[in-house]
């Protein structure tokens, strides 16, 4: 590979407009763009009406056109979607379609690094340190994933990512920092020189001094473009500055000065200054020796840091870019709702749910057993009196007064005819068990009125006993002495 610092040959491509079909790809807007390809949000139609939205990035056609290119490509895409971890993006499939080729990935709400980097250099203000240590943490989980990621025998791919910078890092809503363009860096190698100057020019700030020297490159290669951006972050400026030109960009990769971050913060604690300094050393051999020990350093620091949970994270990425989210969310969800292939037939579609926000995507949820009973599973809410005469004897409504007044049976409101027939064909289940419920109240009540006269009845019975006893004794009595 040969960096120079001559301008970059402008790339003629052609423009690719939205609303358009791409195979089973619907475009719905342009979300981003870069030196090889272009990002849409897209929905990828399946069968019986399915539907889902996925981020759709299009290769440039003046690299699809390039063999070399294409052969590293398909393989580092391949190894691509073999990938899972919640810190690297997921890629779906590669596809040629129509002579044109597309990755299609899921879909992401959140900002690059980039963007977050413009967006609080715009309010006048830094990324806060915990964030900056989060995102950096994150990201290097990610990359050991896929530095150790093999083909299930034991044999490791060799991945390295080469292009580890803010434009490749993502902040979702969740908190969560992906890592982006698994595949694509790596394929450009396979591109000719003058062409892989315009795609590099940019990102000469994190390329590692094993890279300028064309050496073989491994794992501590993006451990280098990491700490590179952690001191971004972390700062708000490239490592090295504003540079005149690319070639003493990669001069000053090689021989400038690396500053420690609290030089220009006066907030960054000591250990993470020792952990930026780490990862920017020179020679390989005394770098920090991988991505997953990086990350214990950060995870081990933001212990001792404030805001440096996924909350935190999130939160912040919603503050500076909450609007584009809920807009691409808005969009991504009115088109990529699933439609029940019969109302399709019939040309007729459920109408979306009126909203502010996000239509939802999910099925609305069951009724509440308070809806039940109250909603049109059972029509009218029918009063007490017609669901249990026997039950509701009186009503008692508190007066102004220190007494209150007992309204007869006949003040109570008369069933509505809606409420009649529900109650004579219950329309759900749960209006026949409400029913014997009400049966089963209405006959406890019957035999405790039962008990109630029996008890009434008990001291009558025992006095017919006792006048029959003392006739009994009187009539002994008479007939004694009427014999003696």
């Amino acid at each position: 590979m040969t960096l120079t610092s001559s301008s970059p040959r402008r790339l003629e491509t052609p423009a690719l407009g939205t609303g358009k079909m791409l195979g089973r790809y619907e475009l719905l807007q342009r979300i981003g763009a870069g030196g090889m390809a272009e990002v849409f949000l897209a929905v990828r139609h399946g069968a019986a009406g399915f539907r889902k939205a996925v981020a759709l990035k299009r290769i440039l056609p003046p690299f699809a056109k390039q063999s070399e290119f294409l052969r590293l490509l398909s393989r580092e895409a391949g190894i691509a979607a073999m990938m899972h971890h919640p810190n690297c993006v997921q890629v779906n499939e590669l596809e040629e379609i129509d002579g044109q080729f597309v990755v299609s990935m899921e879909l992401l709400f959140g900002a690059v690094l980039s963007e977050l980097l413009d967006l609080a250099e715009a309010k006048r203000e830094r990324l806060p340190i915990g964030i900056a240590v989060r995102v950096a943490a994150d990201a290097a989980r990610g990359l050991h994933y896929v530095h150790e990621l093999d083909d299930g025998a034991g044999h490791r791919f060799g991945i390295v990512h080469r292009d580890v910078s803010p434009q490749n890092l993502m902040l979702t809503e969740d908190g969560v920092t992906k890592v982006l363009d698994f595949g694509i860096a790596t394929a450009a190698e396979g591109l000719d020189s003058d062409t892989r100057t315009g795609i590099i020019k940019g990102k000469y700030h994190y390329v590692s001094p094993e890279q300028v020297k064309l050496k073989p490159l491994d794992a501590r290669t993006d451990v280098w473009a990491l700490g590179a951006t952690l001191f971004e972050l972390l700062v708000g400026e490239p490592l090295f500055g504003a540079q005149p030109s690319a070639a003493d960009t990669l001069q000053a990769v090689l021989e400038a000065p690396i500053r420690r971050p609290s030089e220009l913060r006066a907030d960054v604690p000591p250990l993470l200054d020792d952990v930026v300094r780490d990862a920017l050393q020179r020679d390989p051999l005394l770098r920090t020796p991988s991505a997953a020990a990086f990350a214990d350093m950060l995870d081990r620091l933001a212990t001792r840091l404030p805001g440096c949970t996924p909350g935190d994270a999130g939160r912040y990425v919603r503050a500076l870019a909450g609007a584009r989210i809920d807009k691409l969310k808005s969009a991504a969800a009115a088109h990529a709702r699933v439609r029940d292939p019969k109302l399709a037939s019939s040309g007729s579609q459920p109408a979306p749910t009126p909203s502010s926000g996000l239509t939802p995507l999910d099925p609305p949820s069951k009724p509440t057993v308070a809806e039940r009973l109250t909603g049109p599973l059972l029509g009218a809410a029918p009063s007490l009196s017609s669901v249990a005469p026997s039950l509701a004897t009186a009503v008692v409504e508190p007066t102004s007064g220190a007494a209150a007044s007992v309204a007869p049976p006949s003040a109570i409101d008369a069933p509505t005819p809606a409420a009649a027939a529900a109650i004579e064909r219950p329309a759900s289940p749960f209006a026949a068990t409400l029913e014997k419920a009400v049966a089963r109240a209405e006959q406890r009540t019957e035999l405790i009125d039962v008990r109630k006269r029996s008890k009434k009845r008990r001291p009558s019975i025992v006095l017919e006993v006792v006048l029959f006893v003392l006739a009994l004794v009187v009539g002994w009595l008479a007939a004694w002495w009427l014999v003696g």
